[in-house]
């Protein structure tokens, strides 16, 4: 799996935004809160392990579908 990666505020924001598909509004919230709490955790770093898990809940709340999660984890890991 890839290393991690150091987001800013501002990349995670242009990050976010630029995802095609079917993310409505609220989830774009989400998705941008659930990526600054993780760098924001971990020095600015956010690990694929803790992206995924992290990811995996919302899925598991019905607030992600998979394809939606899958798109996430490509944008932010090419």
């Amino acid at each position: 799996m890839a290393s991690p990666i150091r987001l800013t505020r501002e990349e995670i924001k242009h990050l976010v935004f630029g995802l095609k598909g079917t993310l409505d509004e609220d989830q774009r919230a989400l998705i941008r809160e659930t990526l600054e709490k993780l760098a924001h955790s971990s020095d600015g770093h956010i690990s694929p392990e803790e992206l995924q898990k992290a990811l995996r809940r919302l899925h598991e709340e019905h607030r992600l579908s998979q394809f939606e999660l899958d798109a996430v984890t490509r944008a932010v890991f090419p």
